[in-house]
């Protein structure tokens, strides 16, 4: 072949490679600019995860990659990416927590989540280094929406004994899911005393709401014992 058409031929790759570069490149910032407009963060770059030093980098990437996409409203691809990271890594408790949210994100994933929420609360049990208590919350919350009020209570109480492992946002959450579970199981005084807490130490809105429902109701039931 003619040296002429060889150079040509080997220019004509180089600038394929460059193309190919620059495509690559401008996906990726049109990743991030998406990110960004959605107020979240680039995709993380971690190398040890929050409690357990012991997880892979590689395997800490892919758990930042799912609470992305998770992020982004693609639950579905999220627990792709989940399903077999808690597969390799049994023992990787935000794993499991992040499965569990990603499929309550899917109506009919709904039975899939509970057991990976509850996977993760079996290693928050048996995990010391593990010191964020949220995954009793959110479990008793699933239970809760699924009519499981006993199970329910049970995880919200489980939470509560872990007061000092909850931020102040699942604090709040907590005192509003107990509030509501007692104010739908018809325990007004328990209900009162949560949503109380809830509206006065953490100025919730929706305690106020509910307080408001309660007291309608003990009107309503005070006027039908006087007639």
């Amino acid at each position: 072949m003619p040296w002429s058409i060889v150079r040509r031929a080997r220019n004509g790759m180089t600038r394929c490679v460059m193309c190919s570069a620059l495509a690559h490149a401008f996906h990726r910032l049109m990743i991030i600019g998406t990110l960004l407009a959605a107020g979240l963060a680039p995709p993380a770059h971690a190398q040890v995860d929050s409690f357990q030093s012991q997880v892979p980098a590689a395997e800490v990437r892919q758990l930042d990659k799912a609470r992305m996409l998770r992020k982004l409203k693609r639950p579905a691809d999220a627990v792709a990416v989940l399903k077999p990271l808690v597969v390799r890594q049994p023992e990787y408790f935000n794993a499991h927590y992040e499965l569990g949210l990603a499929l309550s994100d899917v109506i009919e994933e709904i039975e899939k989540s509970v057991s990976a929420l509850e996977r993760a609360a079996a290693l928050k049990r048996t995990h010391p280094e593990v010191t964020d208590a949220h995954v009793f919350n959110t479990l008793g919350w699933v239970y809760m929406y699924t009519g499981n009020t006993q199970r329910a209570e049970a995880l919200f109480k489980e939470a509560e004994a872990h007061m000092q492992q909850l931020s102040p946002d699942v604090q709040r959450r907590l005192h509003n899911n107990l509030g509501t579970l007692y104010l739908n199981t018809g325990r007004r005084t328990e209900a009162a005393k949560y949503l109380q807490t809830a509206a006065d130490r953490y100025g919730s809105t929706q305690a106020t709401q509910s307080l408001k429902s309660l007291d309608e109701i003990k009107r309503r039931d005070s006027e039908r014992a006087r007639k």
